[in-house]
């Protein structure tokens, strides 16, 4: 007993030190299990939790319908047992006082009611009537889960799988949008395939998608996404891979110089965070997807089928729930959590207006003084006039990188040419904002970019924030949905769109970002 004590300590000791090696080792379920627990370790320490039960019922209920889906999923499908009870309550009452309009979103939601064993929720039901296709390739891919667990989304399985096969490009591959397949969208194709292995239509389809992941494999073991190898990408690959039962450690269509999982690791910072790309900073999402992975190849090596076959069994004691469909939860109206900052003020577009309202009424009060020939109270007018001014310019301002911080600068634009003169609150000639040279700092991405562009020229910016990941559902007047159920924002950097959030793109010196509205995910811009 002494001697199996003393062999545990030195283990967990060789997992604190090398935490790395540990997952490269060849075996992967025990480097699956090591990396599961170093990530769990990591949170629980981060959010000052002693036991899991105590995370979930502390830090991740506080964040219910906004960063904690997919923690509970992936907390649901790991193998142990958890009550999801407060987290669920939580969500409930979340969903019934914010609208969540996006259909993947309100999908994500559904999934995790689901993982908690609340599958009666109405939530459940509501979202999945009329969300299933309505926002391009993701939502018949989340569809497909649904139907795979047996749950009613108003769409057959044989049908969703029809619908992804012909979304499937010549190279074998999926993507959001364009003619050249994503390695992160192909391999969410393949998980939800995964059930279906057998058909011959599908397994057609999973051996041209396996093939294309093998041969963007880099000789690293990873996966790129926009041209840079990242976390995320990898992750996925392989939740895919354990989905269909393949061991990316001993197959050789998956063994380059490093195994995927051997890449993954790479990617782990020192206190067991994960970064999105190697040597930048701590990334929310390549955390929560890599520990996905891990519980995806655990999964694999029990046995207990894929990532998205929800093992939780209907929940006991749940209260009465407060969503309702057709309340501000049900998708309809704006969103009432915007892009409001985290310091707590309201998310409206740039202030300094004021100060230019008041310095004019100030210049007004001067000329009516100076008529009467009150010249000291025009010339304290004046004074303030100047002042009001002032303070318009600094506030308006505000929002500007200071030159020592600049890392570099980037050209952003928005546009909505799609639906220019549909609308008279929209600009007939389709330019929300021109083309304007912002400076960023040093590890900022798209998102900043465009917020603070939008703050310098007045524009409003909705953004929902689930997971750690933006997501940007209206700009100026104009929103996702407004134009059909593929309609919405997207972004461009140097001609390309990156298959990440807008928020996980850093900026480099020169680029050109283009924020445009879509009515046809993408397929209908130049």
């Amino acid at each position: 007993m002494r001697k199996k004590l003393i062999a545990g300590f030195l283990c967990c000791l060789l997992l604190a030190v090398l935490p790395c090696a540990v997952f490269a080792d060849n075996d992967t379920a025990g480097g699956a299990q090591s990396l599961a627990g170093g990530i769990v370790a990591f949170r629980l320490e981060q959010d000052g939790a002693s036991t899991v039960q105590e995370w979930i019922d502390g830090a991740l209920t506080d964040g219910a319908g906004r960063t904690s889906e997919w923690w509970v999923i992936a907390l649901s499908q790991s193998g142990e047992t958890y009550d999801f009870t407060r987290y669920a309550a939580a969500l409930d009452a979340y969903l019934a006082e914010n609208a969540v309009r996006s259909p993947v979103e309100r999908q994500r939601c559904a999934l995790a009611f689901a993982a908690s064993g609340w599958t009666g929720h109405p939530f459940v039901a509501d979202a999945l009537s009329g969300t299933v296709g309505e926002q391009g390739i993701m939502s018949w891919v989340y569809g497909l889960h649904f139907a795979a667990n047996g749950l009613d989304c108003g769409h057959s399985s044989d049908e969703i799988i029809g619908r992804l096969l012909e979304l499937r490009l010549e190279d074998g591959g999926w993507a959001v949008s364009g003619d050249e397949s994503d390695v992160d969208v192909t391999a969410m194709v393949l998980q939800a395939l995964a059930p279906f292995r057998g058909e011959e239509r599908v397994d057609a389809a999973l051996a041209d998608g396996l093939e294309l992941l093998s041969a963007r494999q880099t000789a690293a073991g990873g996966f790129r996404s926009y041209g840079v190898e990242n976390a995320e990408s990898t992750a996925q690959v392989l939740i895919a891979l354990a989905a269909l039962e393949i061991d990316p450690e001993t197959d050789s269509r998956f063994l380059k110089d490093a195994p995927a999982t051997e890449a993954l690791a790479s990617f782990r910072m020192e206190d067991g965070g994960f970064r999105h790309i190697p040597e930048g900073e701590y990334s929310a999402v390549a955390t929560v997807q890599a520990y996905c992975a891990a519980v995806a190849l655990l999964r694999m090596e029990e046995g207990r089928g894929p990532f998205f076959t929800l093992d939780a069994e209907p929940a006991e004691n749940l209260p009465a729930p407060v969503y309702t469909p057709g309340g501000p939860g049900s998708g309809e109206g704006a969103p009432t959590d915007g892009n409001a900052p985290e310091d707590g003020s309201s998310g409206e577009k740039s202030s300094g207006w004021a100060g230019w309202v008041l310095g004019g009424c100030a210049l007004l009060a001067c000329g009516v003084l100076i008529i009467l020939r009150k010249k000291k109270a025009a010339l304290l007018c004046a004074a303030l006039t100047l002042a009001f001014v002032l303070l318009a310019l600094l506030t308006g301002c505000g929002s500007s990188v200071p030159p020592e911080d600049a890392a570099g600068c980037a050209v952003i634009t928005v546009r909505c040419d799609t639906v220019a003169g549909k609308s008279e609150d929209l600009p007939a000639d389709g330019c929300i904002l021109p083309e304007t040279e912002v400076a960023f700092a040093e590890g900022e991405t798209v998102f900043d970019l465009l917020l603070r562009a939008a703050k310098d020229a007045r524009i409003p910016v909705d953004s929902l924030n689930t997971g750690g990941t933006a997501y940007v559902s209206g700009i100026y007047s104009l929103y996702e949905f407004d134009y059909g159920g593929s309609s919405g924002w997207i972004f461009r950097v140097n001609g390309e769109t990156p298959s990440q959030s807008c928020d996980s793109v850093p900026l480099k010196d020169g680029d050109r970002v283009e924020w445009l509205y879509t009515c046809d995910m993408g397929n209908d811009l130049g």
